[in-house]
């Protein structure tokens, strides 16, 4: 079993190495820190990935400016795990993506803000701030943004003036309207929150680990440091005789 998780992460290392040259902390291989800000690095790395090809999917101009914005949001964001302040980085890319993401969402039929179909739809891109604050911040910060998220659908829904598709697509099956995007949201939130609470563990774990094979790999080379360890634990295992020696013969008996 320990055979198989080394060489599962020495495929990772090599794979992104240059990566968590860029990106990743500059601390111990074997502290949690390290484990969680490579972690990190990858999910800043995804997301830049996957956002770039929305320069080829954007029917205005317009939108150029909050794709731009995240884009570089999320170098920002990789140059502060760099040092070591992922909560600081958790901070701007998420605030910055809800803004970039909302914007993009209800702009996409000019600046007038109108409810469509095709902009409800939209709407579920909200769950990537959601699932990249899981990676940053503790449970309850991200299930409050995916609650923060629901609620915006909501408001969206609710009091922005709509297309007559809207209306009519209301009219026929509102409460799917209603329910499909906050109950996606939620499943989504909830999924990659229970995820991100095991991987962590395991980071954890990890270090743990790691932090146990260097200590034992320390002993085993300075063979004065073994022999005061095995003499610490001969004398743990025997019981101390001066105390029995004081004890009169009639308790035994």
């Amino acid at each position: 079993m320990q055979t198989i998780s080394s060489t599962q992460q020495t495929i990772v290392d090599r794979l992104f190495g240059w990566w968590y040259i860029l990106a990743a902390p500059s601390t111990p291989s074997d502290t949690f820190l390290a484990h969680r800000g490579k972690f990190i690095s990858l999910v800043l790395f995804i997301e830049i990935m996957s956002s770039l090809p929305g320069y080829f999917a954007v029917s205005s101009p317009l939108l150029f400016i909050p794709l731009t914005i995240s884009i570089i949001t999320l170098a920002v964001g990789v140059f502060l795990n760099r040092m070591g302040k992922s909560v600081a980085a958790g901070v701007l890319v998420v605030v910055i993506l809800e803004i970039s993401m909302l914007f993009y969402t209800l702009s996409v039929g000019g600046m007038k803000p109108e409810l469509s179909p095709s902009a409800l739809l939209r709407l579920i891109i909200l769950m990537q701030p959601a699932v990249l604050a899981v990676a940053f911040f503790p449970a309850r910060a991200s299930l409050f943004i995916g609650a923060y998220n629901c609620a915006c659908v909501e408001v969206a829904l609710f009091f922005l003036p709509k297309t007559p598709e809207m209306v009519y697509d209301l009219s026929i099956s509102g409460f799917a309207i209603y329910y499909v995007p906050i109950s996606i949201q939620l499943l989504v939130v909830l999924l990659s929150t229970l995820w991100a609470n095991s991987t962590l563990r395991e980071m954890k774990r990890a270090a743990h680990a790691e932090k146990v094979s260097k200590l034992a790999q320390d002993i085993m080379s300075n063979p004065t440091l073994l022999k005061q360890v095995l003499m610490r634990l001969q004398n743990a295992e025997q019981p101390p005789s001066s105390g029995l020696d004081d004890w009169s013969s009639e308790l035994w008996y």
